[in-house]
C-alpha cells in the first residue's frame, strides 16, 4: 500500500514539475513567436541545471535497480531547475 502511495505521489510531483517548467519556457516566448528559438535561449540560460538534470537522466538510466530515493532526488532536482527558471530575470526581445 505504501509503496503505491509512494509512487502515485512522485507522479504527482514529476506532474507538478512539469507544468512549472512549461510555465516558465512559456515566460521565454519571444522573437516573432519563434519557439526553438525561445528553447535555445532557456536552454542556455539554464544550462548548468539542464546538464545536472541530463546526468541524473544517465545515471537513473544505467541503474540496474531503481529505488525511491533515486526518484526522490530527481524530483528534486526538477524542483530547483523549475524554481531557477521562475525567478531568473528574462530579457524579451521585441
Amino acid at each position: 500500500y505504501w509503496q503505491a502511495m509512494a509512487r502515485e505521489s512522485y507522479r504527482d510531483d514529476l506532474e507538478w514539475q512539469q507544468r512549472s517548467l512549461a510555465v516558465a519556457a512559456i515566460r521565454h516566448i519571444c522573437e516573432k513567436g519563434d519557439v526553438d528559438a525561445c528553447v535555445s535561449r532557456w536552454l542556455d540560460q539554464q544550462k548548468v541545471m539542464v546538464g545536472r538534470w541530463r546526468a541524473m537522466l544517465a545515471e537513473l538510466q544505467k541503474s540496474e535497480t531503481q529505488e525511491f530515493a533515486m526518484y526522490s532526488v530527481a524530483i528534486r532536482e526538477l524542483l530547483d531547475m523549475a524554481q531557477s527558471s521562475k525567478y531568473e530575470d528574462i530579457e524579451i526581445a521585441g
